[in-house]
């Protein structure tokens, strides 16, 4: 979902080389399913086939839930392996999701900032 959300204002950067070697892990999965948020056993591989009920309220799937498709997924492919899924039967561990990201330029300010900008504006020109 980064990768997607900031283009090429960040990238996905291998690990130090010495964490490889202190570090049982699997690489960043190729194709993944997402469980229904309430019925159990019932698993989805695409947003597409998510029914629409599943898309809304406080517990909804997103698109950003499931494997990276189309440019997104060749994106993804060239860059999976610089991710890391510590695993907790490799190393008595609790499980994690490690990927490391380098910013190559500024990302654009967040629709927060954006809105936060434009109260200070509309207050400023008020005041004035």
């Amino acid at each position: 979902a980064a990768l997607r959300r900031h283009g090429d204002a960040i990238m996905l950067v291998p690990p130090p080389r010495e964490l490889g070697e202190q570090i049982k892990a699997g690489t960043g999965l190729a194709k993944w399913v997402v469980p229904h948020p309430e019925n159990d056993g019932e698993v989805f591989e695409a947003i597409d086939d998510v029914p629409p009920e599943a898309r809304q309220g406080k517990n909804r799937l997103l698109a950003s839930m499931f494997p990276p498709c189309g440019e997104y997924a060749e994106q993804w492919e060239k860059v999976r392996a610089n991710c890391h899924r510590l695993l907790p039967h490799l190393m008595d561990t609790g499980g994690f999701f490690v990927a490391a990201f380098e910013k190559r330029k500024d990302l654009p300010p967040s629709a927060k900032a954006r809105r936060e900008a434009r109260r200070e504006e509309y207050k400023e020109k008020k005041a004035a």
